[in-house]
């Protein structure tokens, strides 16, 4: 990343060099941030499908997760004006994910196993973060894996029950009455 200063002079001043001032710049290495799951699956730790429902996971908790105010779910024009369709429909997705949130929680076979799972695949945390030492590693490495494999059987779940729900024969709301 290239980075830029103006020069200055002791006074505080802009150095100029033939009446324009002066630019320094700088080369500089981002940081890359340390993600938990790829970290993992770089490492070879975690298998692609645990890989493809941790980053499944990633997504349903940034939905699941408030906004900081409702007007995140506006159109952000400013003007007062909120457009109460859009706001509904993101309100009812961040429900939605909370809700496949919970039951992933629920499908966890202890409350650490979540903890790490959202920690790791919510968060991006590293294993290590969560715990150093070759035990609570490989716990919570073993403790991520079966909380991924929860998340993969209810996101499957959920996806198959959504897909019978669309495929569904369309009634006429007739079906009780005999004819």
């Amino acid at each position: 990343v290239d980075i830029g200063e103006w020069r200055r002079n002791e006074d505080g001043g802009l150095v100029r060099r033939g009446g324009l001032p002066v630019l320094d710049v700088q080369t500089v290495r981002r940081a890359s941030r340390i993600d938990g799951l790829a970290s993992l699956y770089k490492a070879g730790a975690i298998t692609d499908g645990e890989k493809q429902a941790g980053d499944a996971c990633r997504v349903l908790f940034e939905q699941a997760r408030p906004p900081v105010s409702t007007s995140a779910y506006g159109d952000g024009g400013g003007g007062g004006h909120c457009d109460t369709g859009h706001m509904l429909v993101a309100v009812a997705e961040a429900g939605n994910a909370a809700a496949l949130v919970d039951r992933i929680a629920r499908a966890c076979s202890d409350v650490r196993t979540f903890a790490v799972l959202e920690a790791v695949a919510g968060r991006g945390a590293s294993i290590r973060s969560l715990g150093d030492g070759g035990t609570v590693k490989a716990g919570n490495l073993t403790r991520l894996k079966a909380g991924l494999a929860m998340a993969k059987q209810v996101l499957d779940a959920d996806r198959a029950e959504r897909k019978g729900r669309l495929m569904a024969p369309k009634s006429n709301g007739l079906a009780n009455q005999a004819r």
